[in-house]
């Protein structure tokens, strides 16, 4: 059964996102035991909140550092890029990259972590492997959003896909596709929400 719900996960990635990456392929559903709420919408992240475009490093980090869903290259319909993508490569711009990222994996949540495991894929594949051992041990549930799918997702199966799939390296080729969208006055994070249907 679980085959069957990963394949129709992959099968909507592909419908709804410009750079489908692969979702975990031992998609979880229904486990919601530890996991936090996940946002009602991106722009409810931290990460929204604290985006300015042209991101600087330190809100870069922060960004990192407070968000709450591990975000694809590209999600929602429409595949846009998260403000997470944006301050993964804006850190990962900086000459003492690694350094950034050490801030981030000692001083952020779990999703922060996960993207600090995906810089050091690219920067320093020691620290990669330090990092990847640590989260292991991580118990969470985390909300993960690849494409138009929200789910709930363990930080270990995260690990093994992040590890997997390489999405380190894939994350990085979002980079110029991502600041180009993000230097738009509209994004993801600034466009008005739609008004509510009535009786809905």
């Amino acid at each position: 059964m679980r085959t069957i719900v990963v394949i129709i996960v992959a099968s909507a990635l592909l419908a709804c996102t410009v750079e489908a990456v692969a979702p975990p392929a031992s998609l979880t559903t229904g486990n919601a035991e530890k996991a936090p709420p996940p946002p009602a919408d991106i722009r409810d992240d931290p990460a929204c909140k604290l985006l300015l475009w042209p991101l600087s490093p330190d809100r870069a980090a922060a960004i990192l550092k407070s968000t709450e869903t591990f975000a694809d290259t590209g999600i929602y319909y429409g595949g846009e890029p998260p403000p997470q993508m944006a301050a993964y490569n804006v850190l990962l711009d900086q000459p003492d990259a690694a350094a950034w990222f050490d801030d981030v994996a000692q001083h952020a949540g779990p999703v922060g972590r996960l993207y600090a495991l995906c810089a050091f894929q690219v920067i320093d594949r020691q620290r990669a492997t330090a990092l990847a051992a640590s989260l292991r041990l991580d118990p969470a549930q985390v909300f993960a959003q690849f494409g138009c799918i929200g789910m709930e997702e363990s930080v270990v199966n995260l690990v093994g896909t992040i590890q997997r799939e390489s999405y380190g390296k894939f994350f990085r080729r979002s980079r110029e596709r991502t600041y180009k969208y993000f230097s738009a006055p509209l994004n993801i994070c600034t466009r008005p929400r739609r008004a509510a249907s009535p009786g809905g």
